[in-house]
C-alpha cells in the first residue's frame, strides 16, 4: 500500500513562483552581480513587498517579472507557465495582457485627460477605443475614488490623485500580476498609506498577485509578506516587528 503522503493531490500553482534567478550586467573587465538565486512564491489575491536600499535590485527583480528584461538564469512562471522563454510578439503579449505597472512617477500623459490616459493601454493594439472601453475606464476612476476627475488634465491633480488614475490604468486590461516600483515615493505618509490600502483591496478584489518594491518598512508591513534585497539575495525581514517569510 502506498504511503498516504504520495497519493496527495497537487494543489493548483502559485500565481507567480520564482525560482533560481540569477541576473547580473558587465561592468568594465567584470561583472556587477544584481540578483543570486532569487526564489519566491506569490498566490492569487496575495501581496509581497521587496525592501531594500536604492540600488540594491528592486527594480531589476520587476523587470524580470514583467519580460522588460531576461534572468541569466532561472525560471519565472505564471500560472504555471514558464514565461522567460517567451520572446518577440510573445513577450509583447505577456506584458500587456498579463501585468500592469505603477511607478513612482505617474507617467501621465499631460495632454491627455485622466479618462484617456486610463484608456491609453487600449491602444497598443488597437486604433481607437469603445463605448464599452471608456464606460470600463469610467468604472475604474470611481473604484479608485477620482469619477469627478475623468475630465481633469494632469496638472489639475494632486499628487496622490495622479497616482489614482496610474492605478486604474494599469488595470484596464485586468492584469494578473500588479507590479509596483516606488509606487509611494513622491506622496506623504498619510497618501501612502491610502495608496497601499486600495492596492490590497483591490488585488483581493481582483484576485491578481502583487508585487510592490519599497525602501519604506512601515508600507511594506502592511502586505501579506515581505523579503528583503540585500547583496543580491532576499531574505526574511521585520517590519512592523514581526519578522515575515
Amino acid at each position: 500500500m502506498s504511503d498516504p503522503e504520495t497519493r496527495k493531490e497537487a494543489g493548483p500553482p502559485p500565481l507567480l513562483a520564482v525560482a533560481g534567478l540569477d541576473k547580473s550586467y558587465p561592468n568594465g573587465a567584470e561583472r556587477l552581480t544584481i540578483l543570486r538565486e532569487a526564489t519566491f512564491a506569490v498566490g492569487t489575491s496575495e501581496s509581497l513587498a521587496v525592501v531594500g536600499p536604492s540600488g540594491s535590485g528592486k527594480s531589476t527583480l520587476l523587470n524580470l517579472l514583467g519580460l522588460l528584461d531576461v534572468p541569466d538564469r532561472g525560471s519565472i512562471r505564471v500560472e504555471g507557465r514558464e514565461i522567460t522563454l517567451l520572446s518577440g510578439d510573445a513577450a509583447a503579449a505577456y506584458r500587456r495582457d498579463k501585468t500592469g505597472f505603477v511607478f513612482q512617477d505617474h507617467h501621465l500623459l499631460p495632454q491627455c485627460t485622466a479618462l484617456e490616459n486610463v484608456l491609453l493601454p487600449l491602444l497598443s493594439d488597437r486604433s481607437k477605443t469603445t463605448a464599452q472601453d471608456r464606460d470600463r475606464a469610467r468604472g475604474l476612476l470611481d473604484r479608485v475614488g477620482i469619477p469627478e476627475k475623468e475630465n481633469s488634465f494632469p496638472d489639475r491633480l494632486s499628487g496622490g490623485e495622479r497616482q489614482r488614475v496610474a492605478i486604474a490604468r494599469a488595470l484596464i486590461r485586468d492584469p494578473l500580476l500588479l507590479l509596483c516600483d516606488e509606487p509611494t515615493g513622491n506622496l506623504d505618509q498619510t497618501a501612502g498609506r491610502r495608496v497601499v490600502d486600495l492596492f490590497l483591496e483591490l488585488v483581493r478584489e481582483r484576485r491578481m498577485a502583487l508585487v510592490m518594491v519599497t525602501h519604506n518598512l512601515e508600507l511594506a508591513a502592511l502586505l501579506d509578506r515581505s523579503l528583503g534585497l540585500d547583496d543580491g539575495r532576499l531574505r526574511p525581514v521585520q517590519t512592523g516587528g514581526a519578522t515575515t517569510e
